[in-house]
């Protein structure tokens, strides 16, 4: 047996046969519990195996170089090789003839008693009996919208075995609101987004958290305040491009039988639509939700147009119908500037178009354009010189459009110059915020400026979303 590396032999055995362990080349242990095996049997003729004792309750070690093929009774040395081996008579012990070195059991092995004669080095054991698991505890997991977690469990501390498995949960979803879960939302625009629930509470049940499930990840908020004898949660983990994004809210609670949740699902573009319902004049609502369709395009310039906000909204039956043009009051935040009072030239007036894109409109009027070009400036720096020849006319007035500012640029100012022969003169300038705060103010103090107010703010927010200040 070529992998044989320990062996035991019972006490009722009497004799082992001639060449019993040959080619055993890789037996290390014997242990013998018989007393009556004939000394000095043939055994291990061309073997790899040392020497073997015959004692009780013996162990003996083998050495691994030597190939006996002695009668081992008959003599006290033997010698293998140039190696010396000794060979042991039975004499009589008592216990302090011995010396004992410990093997400690642990809780998947035994351990020994290890007796070793100093006088022979005849060596016993003595069987130690496994230690008992040291029992610790595997928390409960608690229920998310992914797992439904599982029960308390108990494991061995220090070899890892699990002695008690947890089981799964039984997670139900609540039939109805109004004995369990979100009672109302509301979104809160403001230098951070944020959703307000508010929670109903019947006996029964426990409420342990929220989680909120937005862009893939899940969000756990525990603490809560108490507002009108609900419980009210928040959430402020939603990104200002992201407005049709749903935020998934579960609220989960312990009940006798399990555990229970209730979920709803909202979004800046639901909160928009909600404000619609309520407004006949949808002019500068439709202009900011094409903002944040602009907002979108520049975190995502491939965004099919299909997936912006403003067709998500349309395709629920909400028709969006962009801010007419009208001449600014020069009281009004544009920045006309006129340098030399040339009356062949003049600006009239100035708008933002807030789509898919973002584009500044100019309007003036001129008797001849030959020879003329505009330059356009955002906040000080040239980005483009337009040539008569491609500019449009509408209402008998020459239309500068340009697209140059980013969705979240709104505070950028964009300036167009006349350039007359290669002189520089008069110029208008204008930004979105500018475009903003003068539709605000001609809505101040109605629904709809309210909600002019937080999807202006809403803007703020995007912008410092992106440049993170």
């Amino acid at each position: 047996c070529w992998d044989l590396t320990s062996i035991e032999i019972p006490h009722n055995v009497t004799s082992i046969c001639e060449h019993a362990f040959l080619n055993c080349a890789k037996l290390k242990l014997v242990v013998i519990h018989s007393e009556t095996i004939a000394s000095g049997p043939k055994l291990n003729s061309n073997t790899s195996c040392g020497y073997l004792i015959y004692y009780t309750d013996t162990v003996v070690s083998i050495p691994s170089n030597g190939r006996i093929g002695q009668y081992f009774s008959y003599f006290e040395t033997i010698s293998l090789y140039g190696t010396d081996y000794k060979v042991f008579s039975k004499h009589a012990h008592s216990d302090d003839m011995f010396d004992l070195s410990v093997i400690t059991p642990t809780c998947t092995t035994v351990g020994y008693n290890v007796y070793t004669c100093t006088s022979c080095g005849m060596v016993k054991t003595q069987t130690l009996e496994k230690l008992p698991h040291k029992e610790v505890s595997i928390p409960t997991v608690l229920p998310t919208p992914s797992n439904n977690g599982t029960t308390a469990g108990v494991k061995c501390a220090d070899c890892g075995e699990v002695l008690v498995a947890p089981v799964e949960n039984t997670v139900t979803i609540t039939p109805t609101y109004k004995t369990f879960g979100i009672n109302s939302v509301n979104l809160i625009l403001g230098n951070n987004i944020s959703l307000d629930y508010k929670l109903n509470v019947a006996e029964g049940y426990e409420v342990l958290y929220m989680v909120f499930v937005f862009e893939g990840k899940e969000f756990v908020v525990s603490e809560y305040e108490i507002d009108g004898g609900k419980l009210l949660y928040n959430f402020a983990e939603t990104r200002p491009h992201k407005m049709a994004e749903n935020v998934s809210a579960y609220v989960f609670a312990k009940t006798e039988d399990g555990y229970s949740y209730d979920v709803y699902d909202y979004s800046v573009m639901k909160y928009c639509i909600a404000k619609l319902k309520k407004n006949e004049n949808v002019n500068v609502i439709s202009d900011l939700l094409a903002f944040g369709a602009a907002t979108q395009k520049y975190v995502n310039p491939s965004v099919a147009d299909e997936d912006l906000i403003t067709s998500l909204i349309e395709a629920q039956g909400y028709t969006l119908t962009p801010t007419a043009f009208t001449s600014i009051p020069a009281a009004l935040k544009a920045q006309y500037v006129d340098v030399d009072k040339n009356d062949d030239f003049e600006w009239k007036s100035s708008t933002v178009v807030l789509g898919s894109s973002t584009e500044m409109v100019y309007k003036f009027e001129a008797s001849d354009i030959t020879g003329l070009k505009i330059k356009i400036e955002v906040d000080g720096v040239q980005k483009m010189m337009i040539d008569a020849s491609d500019l449009t006319i509408e209402g008998g007035r020459y239309v500068v459009s340009v697209n140059c500012v980013s969705a979240v640029q709104y505070g950028s100012e964009v300036k167009a110059t006349f350039v007359i022969n290669g002189v520089e003169s008069d110029s208008v300038a204008y930004s979105i915020n500018g475009f903003l705060y003068n539709n605000l103010a001609k809505n101040e103090g109605t629904a709809l400026g309210d909600l002019m107010k937080a999807l202006y703010v809403y803007g703020d927010t995007t912008y410092k979303h992106f440049y993170n200040n």
